[in-house]
C-alpha cells in the first residue's frame, strides 16, 4: 500500500465486513455497476471527496464516506470544468463525473472493477470474489504487491475479510517483522490485527518488560495496552508500592483509577501497607486523602482502611458522626459503634 495520507472510512468497511449485513445493492456480481453521489473539497495539495450509496437492502438509509486522494492522483482532474476525472487503483477504478469550482464540487461516480485484479485474488484462493469486495479492496488501495508480500511473511491462507482487516488496520510486512523480533512469532490473523489495532509493538513490549513483565501473553498485551498500561504507569506505581504487583492487578489499577498520585497520598496519611486489593476497594468506595482527613477532623485518627472502606460502604461521613454524637451526647462512640448504628437506622 502506498505511504500518501488516505482516510478510509473504516465504519463502512466495517459494517460490510459484518456477516450480518447483505451485499450492497447492485453489488452483488452479477455484472451491474456500482455508483453513487459524491461531494468534495479541496484541500491544498489533495481533494476530500465524500462518496455515499443511496440503497442497501434490509436496512434503512444511506452509507457514506470520505476518503483523501493527492490531486496528483486524479487522471484528468480540471478545476472549474465539468467533465469526469478517474481514481486508478490496482482493485478497479473510480470515475467522478461533475464539476468543481471554487474548491468544491459535486456529482456522480461509478466503481469498475479490475477484472486482472479479481483474477489475481482467485488464483490466490479466493473464492466468489463479488464487486462489493473489489470496491472495497480499491478504497482500502490493496495492492497487489502488498497481498504477495503479507502471504510471503506466512499470511497465505487468509480471508478475504481478513486481508481487508489487515489491509485496513496497518498489518504491514514491517509491523509483521517487528512484532516477530519482540518474541511473538506465531500470533494468528485475528490478535495480530487486535495488536495493530490497539498499537502493542517492541517499544511497549520492552517496556513492559523493563518492569519484569516478560513472556507476556498476546491476549494480556491488548489487554494491557486498551488501559494504557504501559512502562511508565508501571514504573511510577513501582516506585510507590514495593509489594509484587502482577500485570493483571495493574490493568484493574488503571480501571479503577489507581495511580501514583493517589497511593502516594495515602501514604502520606500514615498508610503504608498498601495491598493491590485494599488499594482498588479504597477507589471504588470513595476512601480518598479528603475523606481521610474529613474523619480525622472529627477525631478518628487511628482508622484502619477496612474500617474506612465499612464507614463510606454505609454512609458514615462527617455529618452523621457529628449528628450521632449530639443525639447520644457520647464522644466516644467506636468506629465499630457507628458503624452499626448506621445500618440499624439510627
Amino acid at each position: 500500500m502506498k505511504s500518501t495520507r488516505r482516510i478510509v472510512c473504516k465504519a463502512f468497511i466495517w459494517i460490510l465486513l459484518s456477516s450480518a449485513v447483505q451485499p450492497l445493492s447492485g453489488i452483488d456480481g452479477s455484472g451491474q455497476d456500482i455508483d453513487g453521489r459524491w461531494t468534495a473539497r479541496v484541500l491544498r495539495d489533495e481533494i476530500r471527496i465524500r462518496m455515499s450509496i443511496r440503497r442497501y437492502p434490509g436496512m434503512e438509509g444511506e452509507y457514506e464516506w470520505t476518503e483523501y486522494f493527492l490531486l496528483s492522483e486524479l487522471n484528468g482532474y480540471h478545476s472549474g470544468a465539468e467533465g469526469t476525472f478517474t481514481v486508478e487503483r490496482d482493485a478497479g477504478r473510480l470515475e467522478f463525473t461533475g464539476e468543481i469550482e471554487n474548491k468544491r464540487g459535486a456529482g456522480q461516480f461509478a466503481f469498475r472493477p479490475d477484472a486482472d485484479y479479481r483474477a489475481f485474488l482467485e488464483a490466490r484462493g479466493f473464492e466468489a470474489v463479488e464487486r462489493k469486495d473489489l470496491l472495497l479492496f480499491c478504497l482500502a488501495d490493496v495492492e497487489k504487491s502488498y497481498i504477495q508480500e503479507i502471504g510471503r511473511k506466512g499470511y497465505d491462507r487468509l480471508t478475504l475479510s481478513q486481508l481487508l482487516k489487515f489491509a485496513v488496520h496497518g498489518v504491514t510486512p514491517d509491523y509483521i517483522d517487528a512484532v516477530r523480533s519482540a518474541g511473538y512469532t506465531d500470533l494468528d490473523p485475528n490478535m495480530l490485527v487486535k495488536f495493530s489495532i490497539h498499537g502493542v509493538d517492541p517499544v511497549f513490549i520492552e517496556e513492559l518488560a523493563e518492569e519484569g513483565f516478560k513472556s507476556v501473553s498476546a491476549a494480556m498485551l491488548v489487554k494491557a495496552r486498551i488501559h494504557s498500561v504501559d512502562g511508565a504507569y508501571c514504573k511510577a506505581i513501582h516506585a510507590e508500592i514495593s509489594e509484587q504487583i502482577s500485570l493483571e492487578e495493574l490493568i484493574r489499577f488503571r480501571i479503577h483509577d489507581v495511580d501514583k498520585a493517589f497511593v502516594g497520598e495515602l501514604k502520606s496519611l500514615g498508610y503504608s501497607k498498601l495491598s493491590p486489593k485494599r488499594l482498588i476497594k479504597c477507589r471504588i468506595h470513595g476512601v480518598t486523602g479528603d475523606f481521610i482527613r474529613e474523619m480525622q477532623k472529627a477525631g478518628l485518627n487511628d482508622l484502619s482502611l477496612n474500617q474506612l472502606i465499612k464507614f463510606r460502604i454505609h454512609g458514615v461521613n462527617r455529618s452523621y458522626i457529628d449528628n450521632i454524637r449530639k443525639r447520644f451526647d457520647d464522644e466516644t462512640l467506636s468506629a465499630e459503634d457507628l458503624v452499626r448504628m448506621k445500618i440499624h437506622g439510627m
